[in-house]
């Protein structure tokens, strides 16, 4: 219902606090909530590409009860490759579970991958969720000698590795990244249906 709550079911999430972490608990917003502008760490955190470090994803179900949650900054970018234990950034970073009936509004948003204002990467469901005046931007890291990443990004969900986005709508977002963008997902293994996108 406040600011506070929501920062901490965020870090429940992601230090694996019981009951919060346990798969299919259920969670509801109850009121609008703006995060008057802090850094915020996504819900979730996903393993990063070396197989090295914590992986908590958020298995519950949140339904947002059709209200906003406004007004933050997430930054998990830092430029070399495989460091960076919290890839996918969104306001949920990784997610395992369902959320739906959300708004999310006025988030600027910036990483090497999976990026999107309701959540970074997904292998769940995502429903009835929208996105208002957002800024993400993917930029691509040295590995090595070569360039990558800087992909994956899109104004509800980043990569929807399995699982369902459906009935999502997207309003003024401006996405910049290398590859792999998409109005409602960047990148899908599995199925977008019935969304709608406009003014971007």
């Amino acid at each position: 219902s406040n600011a506070d709550e929501l920062v901490f079911l965020a870090k429940a999430i992601n230090t694996k606090i019981a009951p919060y972490s346990n798969a299919g608990t259920n969670f509801k917003l109850t009121a609008n909530i703006d995060l008057g502008g802090r850094v915020w760490a996504p819900i979730g955190r996903m393993i990063n590409t070396n197989g090295v470090g914590e992986q908590s994803t958020f298995q519950g179900n949140f339904d947002g009860g059709n209200f906003t949650i406004s007004n933050f900054k997430v930054d998990t970018f830092d430029g070399i490759a495989g460091d960076d234990t919290n890839k996918g950034a969104g306001l949920f970073g990784a997610v395992s579970g369902t959320i739906s009936n959300l708004k999310v509004t006025d988030a600027t948003i910036v990483t090497a991958h999976w990026a999107g204002a309701i959540a970074g990467v997904i292998q769940g469901t995502v429903e009835n969720c929208s996105a208002e005046d957002i800024t993400i931007t993917c930029l691509p890291e040295l590995i090595g000698t070569e360039w990558d990443n800087g992909d994956k990004a899109g104004s509800i969900v980043g990569y929807l590795g399995s699982g369902t986005v459906t009935g999502c709508s997207a309003k003024n977002v401006d996405i910049t990244c290398y590859r792999d963008m998409g109005g409602i997902v960047g990148c899908s293994d599995g199925t977008v249906t019935n969304n709608t996108v406009g003014e971007n």
